[in-house]
């Protein structure tokens, strides 16, 4: 690999982190992610989910239309949050959400 395109991975990756924070998962979200299950069959979408909850985000960004219908915090497409951002409309929520807050029945 020449080394601007190694610089070029470099770059993009700490562009990426100035925005996005990264979460690992545990055993905590496994049980979470299965918990989902009943309400949203997609293993890896209920983990994606359980992330969001321990990092308290204030947005989920993805193109998976299912994830968005079903999560249970505030889900956008890249272009819809790269409007919020551009307009100043993204609000951050600051604790994410707390248990209480959290509905166990899902959009549809």
């Amino acid at each position: 690999m020449s080394n601007a395109i190694k610089q070029s991975a470099v770059s993009s990756v700490r562009a990426i982190m100035e925005f996005y924070t990264a979460v690992g998962a545990d055993g905590s979200d496994l049980w979470l992610a299965d918990k989902y299950l009943p309400m949203h069959g997609d293993f890896e979408d209920n983990l994606v989910l359980a992330a969001c909850r321990r990092a308290k985000a204030d947005y989920l960004v993805t193109n998976d239309q299912g994830l968005i219908r079903h999560a249970d915090i505030l889900a956008k497409t890249p272009a819809d949050m790269a409007t919020l951002l551009e307009t100043g409309q993204a609000r951050k929520q600051g604790a994410g959400f707390a248990p209480e807050e959290i509905s166990w029945e899902f959009r549809r």
